[in-house]
C-alpha cells in the first residue's frame, strides 16, 4: 500500500487530481454507467458498458462468434466456451493480484521502459489500433455531449 499511497495520493501536487473529493461534488463530472455500441466496417458489433460505482472491480467478457460463443468473468476467474454444437467446457484461472492488472502489468513495463519483447509479440497494437481505440473513447464522449450517432471518420478522415 505504501507504493499506492506514493504514487497516487502523493502526487496530487504533480497532476492536480485531488483523491479525497466527494463523488457528490459539482466538480466531479465523468459518468457513473456508459454503455456503447461499435459498428465495425466489417460488420462486428461491439458493446460496452462501464459502471464506476460497481461495489468491486470485474470484467464480464462475452464473444460471439461463427463457432459459438466465449464467457470469461475476471472476478469469478473462470472462462466458459459455448460451441454450437451444444458442447461446454468450463476452465478456471489461476487468480492473480489485483495490483497486477491480470498479470499485464510487469509484462507491459518491461516491454516498454526495457525494450524486452512481449511473450505474444504479434499481440502487439500498432499506432492504428491506438488511434482506433482512442477514437472510441472520443466518439463515445462526443455521442454523449451531442446526443447522437458518431462515426469515427470525423476524427481520422485523411490519415
Amino acid at each position: 500500500e505504501g507504493n499506492m499511497k506514493r504514487i497516487y495520493l502523493d502526487a496530487e501536487d504533480v497532476d492536480g487530481y485531488m483523491r479525497d473529493r466527494c463523488v457528490y461534488s459539482e466538480k466531479v463530472d465523468i459518468e457513473d454507467t456508459v454503455s456503447v455500441n461499435v459498428l465495425y466496417s466489417g460488420g462486428t458489433v461491439m458493446s460496452y458498458t462501464l459502471n464506476a460505482f460497481a461495489p468491486y472491480e470485474s470484467m464480464h467478457l462475452v464473444l460471439t462468434g461463427t463457432k459459438g460463443r466465449l464467457e470469461a468473468n475476471s472476478h469469478k476467474h473462470t472462462y466458459d466456451i459455448f460451441l454450437n454444437d451444444g458442447t461446454k467446457t468450463h476452465h478456471q484461472v489461476p487468480a492473480i493480484s489485483p495490483s497486477e492488472h491480470g498479470g499485464a502489468d510487469l509484462t507491459l513495463r518491461d516491454n516498454l521502459f526495457k525494450g524486452e519483447p512481449t511473450e505474444l509479440p504479434d499481440q502487439s497494437a500498432d499506432i492504428k489500433a491506438g488511434l482506433m481505440s482512442i477514437g472510441i473513447g472520443l466518439a463515445a464522449n462526443l455521442s454523449m455531449k451531442e446526443t447522437r450517432r458518431v462515426n469515427l471518420k470525423e476524427f481520422y478522415e485523411g490519415i
